[in-house]
């Protein structure tokens, strides 16, 4: 008798999820604080444009 179940996808699920967190959430805190006060005047807006269309990528795809 064969078992089916959805534990194992369930539990890669959560783990993927956790890992990309774990990756995500420093770099974009990064990329906010170097935009926010590091970079100067004239960088902010097309350094804040790229960084845009780069989230925008994914939503497409």
């Amino acid at each position: 008798m064969e078992n089916f179940g959805a534990l194992r996808p369930i539990v890669g699920i959560i783990v993927t999820s956790v890992i990309a967190l774990l990756i995500t959430v420093p770099v974009s805190f990064g990329i906010a604080l170097v935009l926010t006060e590091l970079s100067p005047g004239c960088l902010r807006r097309p350094l804040g444009t790229a960084i845009e269309l780069l989230a925008a990528i994914p939503g497409i795809v």
